[in-house]
């Protein structure tokens, strides 16, 4: 298994094969989630400047082909004396491939790409009626700090 950085040129893959099947599966909670019919084109531009970016870093997993995506961005409060943050954008294990370690294997280099920038802590966010990837979270030692309220305007 290998943990590697995107690289320019794999953004349509990465949206097609990962991020894609994440924002399916996201529609299912919110309509606010729902994607427009060419959101797999839309999307290869935006990733490919994540993966240039200094903010981002976007991470494949590899073993015997790519397996898992994880996408961290990186948040610094001005007012916080433990401000800085490596936030877990995006987490994604293939179909046929979850419960094998490869999501815990992206969370500890999330960890390691936060304590090697020095940064305060990790977050995440998920859908909250998303109890699978709750329950994921709790058991990798995240604890909830607190709940985002949306208010759709019709």
């Amino acid at each position: 298994m290998e943990i590697r950085d995107a690289r320019p040129g794999e953004e349509e893959m990465i949206v097609k094969d990962f991020w894609y099947p994440l924002a399916k599966i996201m529609e299912s909670y919110s309509s606010l989630n729902d994607l427009d019919d060419s959101a797999v084109e839309k999307g290869a531009e935006p990733m490919r400047e994540r993966i240039e970016s200094e903010e981002y870093r976007v991470l494949i997993l590899e073993e015997d082909g790519p397996k898992a995506y994880m996408m961290l961005e990186e948040e610094i409060s001005m007012t916080r004396e433990k401000g800085r943050c490596v936030k877990i954008a995006d987490l994604y294990v293939k179909e046929g491939w979850r419960g094998q370690g490869f999501g815990t294997a992206m969370i500890k280099k999330a960890r390691e790409h936060a304590v090697n920038r020095d940064f305060d802590y990790l977050k995440v966010a998920s859908e909250w009626e998303n109890e699978e990837a709750r329950e994921f979270y709790r058991n990798k030692g995240f604890k909830p700090k607190k709940v985002q309220y949306v208010d759709k305007i019709d």
